[in-house]
């Protein structure tokens, strides 16, 4: 069964319900005098990986735009949470950010529990870029998807995660269950260590970013094996989705975006908004997007929040048969 059909039924109403609640009515001048010290945007993920590097060349643009300082920190750990919490309780002035995949949010375990509320907690400013997770092998474990499911069926496999709880984990879970495979969930912290390991051969399989899985298709590392999407990747356009190779389910195209604390001035929060769409637009930034084999997606608010509302009700059917 495929657990994403409803996420194209689910977005028209999503969005245009996060239109009426991000609705501000007419624009307040923007505030002078902010930013007055360094806008710090955390990243709840470690260094190294697609989230960190577009984080990185976002803070740079945006600190050209407001002629500030604009900082990036790293707090990962606990699939998200550490860093996110971090946000959602400093102090809601515009001078802490969190930079994050949407999903992350809301995409936790059942027997996690979240110190925050993902709708009532932040607010969103801007989404930066979208991409899908592409599945990737060792060199000579399979070449295509099909053939990875029929040598799952007779040996263990183990597959590497950003983290308990995380999508690259839930994902290929999901599809172990309903394959009736045994294969082994390896957490880490991130895509860099994963990738990392499945060089040196101590897990055999992945869901990475289309940067890496490309980078390492190059050197011949590591194998695509499916664009885990509804259509093909623009960086890997030779590589199927699963759905083409008769595997359904396995699909979620992430987008990574910016969020502020809930109770962050309109006046501070439009201006983000504003700036940060600026940047998400210029065609210097998007460059450096594509460079990575990146999707820009420049998107508002509601967009965000609807996004936002879209993973929340469709990850809920993902782990409805959770245990």
């Amino acid at each position: 069964m495929n657990h994403f059909d409803a996420r194209r039924r689910i977005w028209l109403a999503s969005l245009g319900a996060c239109l009426g609640m991000l609705s501000m009515g007419a624009a307040q001048a923007a505030d002078p005098s902010y930013p007055a010290k360094p806008i710090r945007i955390i990243v709840p993920y470690p260094p190294g990986g697609i989230a960190d590097g577009t984080a990185r060349n976002f803070a740079a643009g945006l600190a050209s735009r407001l002629k500030g300082t604009v900082v990036v920190e790293n707090r990962a750990g606990a699939s998200g949470i550490i860093g996110a919490d971090a946000v959602a309780k400093a102090p809601a002035d515009g001078y802490t950010l969190l930079f994050t995949v949407v999903l992350q949010l809301v995409a936790q375990r059942k027997d996690v529990k979240v110190p925050y509320d993902a709708f009532k907690d932040f607010r969103p400013i801007v989404g930066v870029s979208q991409n899908p997770h592409i599945l990737v092998a060792t060199p000579g474990l399979a070449t295509n998807l099909p053939d990875l499911l029929k040598l799952a069926k007779t040996r263990k496999i183990a597959y590497g995660s950003y983290g308990e709880g995380t999508t690259t984990h839930l994902l290929l879970e999901a599809l172990s269950r309903e394959r009736q495979l045994d294969m082994v969930h390896v957490p880490y912290k991130g895509e860099a260590p994963v990738v990392a390991d499945l060089m040196g051969g101590h897990v055999q399989i992945g869901l990475l970013s289309p940067g890496a899985a490309r980078e390492h298709q190059k050197n011949g590392t590591l194998t695509p094996l499916a664009v885990a999407a509804p259509k093909r990747n623009e960086f890997l356009p030779e590589i199927p989705t699963a759905a083409e190779q008769g595997v359904q389910g396995l699909e979620w195209t992430y987008g990574l975006a910016v969020f502020a604390p809930a109770g962050v001035p309109d006046k501070i929060a439009e201006r983000l908004s504003a700036e940060g769409m600026a940047v998400t637009k210029d065609p210097e930034f998007q460059a450096r997007v594509r460079a990575n084999s990146n999707s820009p997606w420049s998107a508002t608010p509601a967009e965000v929040a609807a996004q936002l509302s879209l993973e929340d009700k469709t990850w809920k059917v993902l782990t409805a048969s959770e245990k």
